[in-house]
């Protein structure tokens, strides 16, 4: 092949989505840039792929005019075909070419949640994630996923195609100035309010410690929380909940705390705890999935019930604070956007040269 590999990757998570998938696909295609010809294909009834995705692309398709289903089926397969792809890259388990196409195909599988026991969803819900998932994993030549513990979930699916174990990196953020409103010291938390990001977990566990919970400022929007006992609880806790910001915001108020926690039972991967730790902070964090390998194998999970005895005494201790951050500042510098964009790149490579 006489010119660059040409790549078609799904955009479609970008859109309207700042944080977790969406937060994945912006960085890998910064990665990747000036090593591989981008083209991005979304679908176009979640909305618009915002402008600095596309400037990132060599073109930019939408491809299900004739609507869901059909257009993955029929019109994807064709947009494929006029890009001139040599390959497409499934970012999430939505979109899967139909029959009309014969390239590559390289699929990440950010985590399989829905399958889990427990897991907060319906049975409909279940059941079609298991059927997007059968169906990308009967077509990939290769799986990419952020963690052992994905890896397992898929395997678990019955997959025994290639498999790649490829931890996302992130870049340093731009230097933030201190929210107006901020606390003298605080204790963050960031994600969406769900049952598997394990915030009841925390709340429960300062409330039940004899100190006072400290202030609390929380970045994320209820996703599921049926009852509203997990938001109730937080509440209950004072904590200051702010809803989803934008990403400047978000910055802002991660490298001004004092302590970020991330109390998941359960991530595919965890971006605040790998941006708290980049960021200088001093993280608290459960084992929740992948959690413990972000943390790294000399750096021990917090077990729930240790949550607000750890989080006092880093409040408490600076010299121990200041030791965690150079920890996590450390094990931060290992998990980079160009690292991630390579492995990925190499991927590519062997999908292709199998066909």
């Amino acid at each position: 092949m006489n010119r660059p590999l040409r790549l078609a990757i799904d955009i479609t998570p970008t859109v309207g989505q700042g944080y977790g998938v969406g937060r994945y696909v912006t960085d890998l295609l910064d990665g990747l840039a000036g090593s591989i010809e981008l083209h991005g294909v979304y679908q176009g009834h979640h909305g618009e792929p915002p402008e600095a995705v596309v400037s990132r692309c060599a073109s930019v398709h939408r491809y299900d005019l004739l609507g869901g289903r059909i257009g993955a089926v029929l019109r994807l397969p064709w947009v494929l075909r006029r890009i001139g792809a040599d390959l497409y890259h499934s970012t999430s388990t939505i979109a899967v070419p139909g029959p009309g196409w014969a390239g590559a195909v390289v699929a990440t599988v950010q985590d399989c949640y829905p399958l889990h026991e427990g897991a907060a969803v319906t049975p409909r819900h279940r059941r079609l994630f298991r059927q997007l998932l059968g169906r990308i994993l009967a077509h990939a030549d290769h799986v990419i996923v952020p963690s052992t513990c994905t890896g397992r979930d898929v395997a678990a699916q019955g997959y025994r195609g290639p498999l790649t174990v490829t931890q996302y990196g992130v870049a340093p953020a731009s230097p933030r100035p201190r929210p107006e409103d901020a606390p003298a010291q605080y204790l963050l938390t960031v994600s969406a309010i769900e049952p598997r990001k394990g915030f009841d977990l925390l709340a429960e566990a300062l409330l039940a410690s004899s100190a006072p919970p400290p202030p609390w400022i929380h970045v994320g929007g209820v996703r599921y929380d049926p009852d509203g006992a997990t938001a109730a609880l937080m509440d209950r806790c004072g904590c200051r909940r702010l809803g989803w910001v934008d990403r400047a915001v978000q910055e802002a108020w991660l490298q001004h705390a004092t302590v970020l926690a991330c109390p998941s039972r359960l991530e595919g991967y965890g971006y605040p705890l790998l941006e708290g730790m980049a960021a200088g902070v001093a993280v608290v964090a459960t084992e929740g999935g992948s959690q413990g390998e972000i943390l790294g194998s000399d750096w021990p999970p917090c077990k729930p019930e240790n949550l607000a005895q750890e989080i006092s005494e880093l409040f408490r201790d600076e010299s121990r604070r200041a030791a965690r951050i150079r920890q996590g500042v450390a094990r931060a510098a290992a998990l980079t956007i160009p690292a991630m964009a390579g492995s990925t790149l190499a991927i590519y490579g062997r999908s292709c040269s199998r066909l």
